[in-house]
């Protein structure tokens, strides 16, 4: 009995030794977090534009550069290159590892590839087998596309003019170069 009569007093002098949070600062600190929470939901969508910023362009910036690389890949080895089209929008050419004459260019702002060009005689605009130089999957996901002004040829070297990528969205410039050549080697 005495013991629980002990550790009764000692639960009642706890009890009354503790100290509680006022009403006063529980409201303080509430306003606090409430502040800092503010901060921080203001900051995501500021870091999400900011992110989406650099992803398209490191996105721009590798589509431009895959694209430049397949232009070499695919003309540097050309014969017979011929620049053709009202605006000098398009380059036909014998692809000699294919052994087959091949078309590259421009069509409702896209570049495109067609393989036994000459064969069809189709016109470029008109031609229903051609493919997207860079693959559809690849520029649509991110909603950006590689176009270029006009194609010359200089000595031996095929220079295509203006080319840009450009967000199909809003139409924006992203990235770009003012001429890529592609030099000819003639084996």
């Amino acid at each position: 009995m005495k013991r629980l009569k002990y550790l009764l007093e000692q639960l009642k002098r706890k009890a009354k030794s503790r100290s509680a949070f006022t009403l006063a600062e529980t409201l303080v600190a509430i306003l606090i977090m409430l502040m800092v929470s503010s901060v921080v939901a203001t900051g995501i969508p500021a870091a999400q534009r900011a992110y989406e910023s650099v992803e398209m362009a490191a996105n721009s910036e590798l589509l431009l550069s895959s694209t430049i690389s397949t232009l070499r890949n695919e003309l540097s080895l050309a014969k017979d290159i011929k620049i053709e089209g009202t605006d000098k929008t398009s380059v036909s050419y014998l692809n000699p590892t294919t052994g087959t004459m091949s078309r590259i260019y421009m069509d409702g702002g896209k570049i495109m590839y067609k393989m036994n060009a000459a064969v069809d005689g189709i016109s470029p605009g008109d031609d229903k087998n051609a493919t997207r130089l860079m693959s559809k999957a690849l520029t649509t996901k991110v909603g950006i596309e590689v176009t270029f002004d006009s194609i010359t040829k200089s000595g031996n070297c095929i220079v295509f003019n203006n080319v840009i990528v450009k967000s199909e969205r809003d139409d924006t410039e992203r990235t770009g170069r003012e001429t890529v050549s592609i030099r000819i080697i003639t084996l």
